[in-house]
């Protein structure tokens, strides 16, 4: 009898913080995360001003109620170009000094532009992905 009590016990447990813990799992399901949108970046011509912009998208949630966060890259930028962060884009911009095609990966981390934090119930906060530049 006492085995069977506390059987229902670690039942009533376990469904109570399932329930609780649902909407994170509902938000999971759902996959509300930012998604680097995959474009063909500009031609670059060597000593001539180059400027283009990598963005992105939430995905199952509005992008307008997030912003970039952190960026980073990864790889080989055409040396002269530098990146920034403007809100939902990240800035290749500079003057390349050296021909040749370039690879490289983008990654940014994301959070609410307001300040209830929203980040917690994002299924992930952080993507990445691989672009290419050809500097003539």
């Amino acid at each position: 009898m006492k085995n069977h009590k506390f059987s229902k016990i670690i039942l009533f447990i376990f469904l109570l913080l399932t329930f609780i813990s649902c909407e994170h799992a509902v938000d999971c399901i759902k996959e509300r995360k930012p998604n680097l949108i995959s474009k063909e970046l500009k031609t670059g011509s060597v000593f001539v001003m180059y400027n283009d912009n990598v963005t992105y998208e939430m995905l199952n949630t509005r992008t307008d109620e997030y912003r970039i966060d952190s960026a980073s890259i990864e790889g080989n930028l055409p040396p002269g170009l530098n990146y920034s962060i403007n809100n939902h884009n990240v800035t290749l911009s500079g003057i390349p000094k050296k021909n040749g095609t370039y690879e490289f990966t983008v990654s940014i981390t994301v959070t609410p532009l307001n300040d209830n934090d929203e980040t917690d119930s994002l299924c992930e906060s952080s993507t990445s992905k691989k672009y290419k530049i050809t500097i003539q």
